[in-house]
């Protein structure tokens, strides 16, 4: 139930549907046309595309586990450039800056947290409890997104755009901590097997990286 409704939750903390919601309304903001902020809605529909067939690929490529740690650092570090653009004086520069960021940050964390936080919790929760605990990490999602949606201006207008895209960088950092420190790998893995490391004595993700190094089924 950790790793589960951990997912779940860092899913929507770092950032993504903040960015989604209002980057129309904070480029406008932020002293973009409206032509423009219209313009990056539409591109951050078409990273959101690209980022779900390439999570898609990425997740039985590379893993569940290792797609999020080669990813979400990726998207906290675009958030950071993100962050320290708004810092710069208004320029050509820097608004091409705050684009690209903006860009790069929905394609990688799509990637990294969108396209795998739908798998974790089915495949980790045991049988018999998995109907209703996937119910709970799907709610904690969903709660998650509604807290980070009434929140978003309010902490803009608290610590200013760059402060607000520095903490959502700063939750990208812990989400790779949590990762690392909690969530296993369970490409490969079948859900007997998975539950049968539930139910050995000691770590999860240490039991499921033995059961990676035997024979598929054994």
């Amino acid at each position: 139930m950790v790793v589960a409704l951990g997912v779940a939750a860092f899913s929507q903390l770092t950032g993504i549907n903040a960015v989604v919601y209002y980057a129309p309304t904070m480029l406008s903001d932020a002293g973009f046309g409206d032509s423009v902020a219209l313009l990056t809605g539409i591109g951050i529909g078409t990273m959101l595309v690209i980022a779900g067939v390439t999570g898609a690929i990425a997740v039985d490529a590379l893993g569940r586990r290792r797609t999020m740690l080669c990813f979400v650092p990726l998207s906290g570090l675009a958030m950071t450039v993100l962050g320290a653009a708004f810092l710069r004086d208004d320029s050509p520069a820097q608004r091409w800056t705050v684009i690209a960021a903006l860009f790069a940050y929905i394609l990688f964390n799509g990637i990294g947290m969108q396209s795998v936080v739908w798998l974790v919790a089915p495949e980790i929760l045991p049988l018999s409890v998995r109907g209703p605990a996937t119910s709970l990490a799907t709610l904690t999602v969903w709660g998650f997104d509604l807290l980070i949606a009434v929140t978003a201006l309010s902490t803009i207008n608290a610590v200013g755009r760059s402060g607000t895209f520095f903490l959502y960088a700063a939750m990208n950092v812990l989400c790779v901590v949590f990762v690392v420190l909690k969530v296993p790998e369970t490409r490969g893995r079948s859900l007997e097997s998975i539950e049968k490391a539930l139910r050995a004595p000691g770590s999860l993700r240490r039991n499921l990286e033995d059961t990676g190094r035997r024979p598929y089924g054994s």
